[in-house]
């Protein structure tokens, strides 16, 4: 309904009356005087524009309210929340879905076949500023962006332009902290003894935290407590209790205690730990079997860092120590490098087998090294090994394409690899791993300088790519035998790893695209690009894919 001319404040001109929200849609709230506007505005040729969001920390509370200060008053009209109204012009997505939803909020509003896609979300418009309130807390540690489309104007009809004055969407990313901190581990509980000559008590946070000493961290009957380890991490803290005064045990035989961690505790954010507490039971007898390091420490090295690997036969924590010649100093590093914590036994491992890990850093190029290795168990029982290792140039081979949504499935799937640099590789050994699925190239494998390589299953049909006479072409099986090579998904992204015959990962492809039309790949922005999200892109559609050949992103660019 139009308001009477004779009601209307000297100067102002009526536009157009804002409507109610339907029932269960997102809500605008239109303030006094909405939908009229200066006789003035009617010769402002100026577009809005954002000029700032709060709260300005692009880290934010999961129950947020976001608030758009714009260069002018908007028209509260244009501004449309609710995507079923087939003209939404604000929303709120979690990345990477938002990125789908740019394009559409350049002209026009959504429509309602992206109602799964975004938030409800209320908006209330008060003249230049635009609040925005999800109506549900958004999920932690999560990456959302707001979008503000071109279908949002001022009062003169001027659509919105971005913070460089560049056309619509305006876009702000920003992501919820964590949350309130809370406990969501502890090596122990109710329903497994605990021996009495226990060392080490852990728990683990779901986030960094601050003020864990032993009068937050306790137990109760007490225990002598020798010091308070917190991870560099700062996700983890050890209770280490001191040395019996007499015999094996720490803590009593057979009973029960409480461990505690206490609202002193709190997170980066200044929220406080949500109260924690779990009783166990101590054992009779203490545990007087050592751990072990069992069987050889495997060291891969790249050029830069290196991983080391070994089993013990206990539940035990893991640290290195490492450097050129007898001095073990870790290269100026955190000294000892620790690795996390081997508490659950390799999946069908008999006798139990413990995998530990470590990350060495600061390495140089073409250096002999050597690694001690320390294993520790929970009740103070320490084993070691030692290892020497070299790092070595990384060869300049890169998965360049992803097929995972084949035409001809799943026979046309496939990984393409590039080599970019200027010497042939032997790639005798080298593995093309999918999740947890294996395929190895065969001994004697080359690839020259230049060249592509296609990694296919054994019924891959060349002829369906129309591939060149000279692209080699490599049909392998997974190490079960069981898939051909390692089948890929189309409906989400996976990680695809290269290794070299060392087991050193060279390439990886691990990209959030999900392939969404047949016989459409991903592909490298460019070979030796990096391996991060940025690098790739769908191939483009007026190509297609290009296996054996130059990426048509490479040439066009990628499609937006």
């Amino acid at each position: 309904m139009s308001t009477p001319a004779a009601l209307l404040a000297p100067g102002l001109r009526c536009l157009r009356s804002g409507r109610a929200p339907a029932w269960g849609a997102a809500a605008v709230v239109l303030v006094a005087g909405a939908g009229c506007r200066p006789e003035s505005a009617i010769d402002d040729k100026t577009a809005p524009r954002v000029l700032a969001v709060a709260p300005s920390n692009p880290v934010v509370p999961v129950n947020v309210a976001l608030a758009l200060t714009f260069s002018e008053a908007v028209d509260p009209a244009t501004v449309d929340a609710d995507p079923i109204s087939d003209g939404a012009t604000v929303v709120v997505a979690e990345q990477p879905r938002a990125e789908s939803l740019l394009t559409d909020l350049k002209t026009a509003g959504l429509n309602e076949s992206n109602e799964d896609d975004v938030l409800a979300i209320d908006v209330v418009v008060a003249e230049a500023l635009v609040t925005i309130t999800p109506r549900a807390p958004l999920r932690p540690a999560t990456a959302y962006t707001l979008i503000v489309g071109a279908g949002v104007r001022d009062l003169a009809q001027n659509p919105i332009v971005d913070g460089l004055g560049l056309a619509a969407p305006f876009r702000y990313d920003f992501t919820t902290d964590a949350g309130p901190p809370t406990v969501v581990a502890a090596d122990v509980n109710g329903t497994t003894l605990v021996a009495p000559n226990r060392r080490h008590i852990t728990v683990t946070f779901n986030q960094p935290v601050q003020g864990v000493g032993d009068d937050t961290l306790t137990l109760q009957p007490a225990a002598p407590v020798e010091a308070v380890l917190v991870d560099e991490a700062r996700t983890s803290a050890t209770l280490v209790l001191g040395a019996p005064a007499d015999g094996c045990a720490r803590l009593v035989p057979t009973t029960t205690y409480t461990l505690a961690a206490s609202p002193g505790i709190v997170a980066d954010n200044g929220q406080t730990l949500l109260p924690f507490s779990t009783s166990f039971t101590t054992g009779a007898a203490c545990d007087t079997t050592p751990v072990v390091v069992t069987g050889a420490v495997e060291a891969i090295a790249g050029e830069t860092s290196a991983t080391v690997r070994f089993e013990t036969n206990k539940a035990s924590t893991t640290e290195a120590r490492y450097g050129a010649g007898e001095a073990l100093d870790c290269l100026g590093a955190a000294c000892p490098a620790l690795g996390a914590p081997a508490r659950t036994a390799t999946s069908g491992s008999t006798p139990p087998r413990f995998a530990h890990s470590v990350e060495l850093t600061g390495l140089q190029l073409g250096v002999t090294y050597r690694v001690v290795v320390s294993a520790e168990d929970d009740v103070g029982h320490v084993a070691r090994a030692e290892a020497t290792f070299a790092t070595a140039p990384i060869p300049k081979v890169g998965v360049n394409e992803v097929m995972a949504n084949a035409a001809a499935e799943p026979a046309g799937e496939y990984v393409e690899l590039a080599n970019f640099g200027d010497e042939t590789v032997d790639l005798s050994g080298w593995a093309v791993v999918i999740d947890d699925c294996t395929a190895r190239l065969p001994v004697g494998q080359a690839m020259p300088a230049g060249s592509f390589l296609v990694v296919a299953g054994l019924a891959f049909d060349p002829a369906a790519y129309a591939l060149p006479a000279d692209v080699l072409v490599v049909k392998v099986v997974d190490e079960d035998g069981s898939n051909g090579m390692c089948a890929l998904t189309n409906s989400r992204a996976e990680r695809v790893v290269l290794l070299d015959g060392a087991g050193r990962p060279v390439s990886s492809f691990s990209s959030t695209i999900v392939p969404s039309d047949d016989g459409r790949s991903v592909e490298r922005t460019a070979p030796e690009a990096p391996d991060v999200e940025s690098s790739y892109c769908r191939a483009r559609s007026d190509v297609g894919a290009t296996p054996g050949r130059v990426n048509s992103v490479v040439v066009n660019g990628c499609e937006r």
